[in-house]
């Protein structure tokens, strides 16, 4: 099994709730960590879903309706989305 890794990139603001994020770390560790463009993003805060953009920068972008639509389907992203909401609400640490 791999072991996760987090990649730095610069600092951005979630589309959702402005809170800043300089990090990306694979929902599942056979992931790589570095984000590409079309890689989702989810905020640590809100659990809002974003998609990286273009290169150099990959600043996020909001999903298409198509890409919502595949978001809220996919099994890794529902679980990623349940971990933050117990977190947030203190069920897990």
């Amino acid at each position: 099994m791999a072991e996760m890794t987090t990649a730095r990139y610069p600092m951005q603001p979630c589309l959702n709730c402005d809170y800043q994020m300089d990090a990306a770390t694979p929902a599942e560790n056979d992931e790589e960590s570095e984000p590409k463009e079309g890689s989702v993003a989810l905020c640590m805060r809100c659990g809002y879903a974003m998609i990286y953009g273009q290169p150099p920068e990959l600043r996020f972008r909001r999903p298409t309706a198509e890409e919502r639509k595949d978001i809220d389907q996919d099994p890794v992203i529902r679980r990623a989305r349940a971990v933050l909401f117990l977190q947030r609400k203190g069920m897990l640490k």
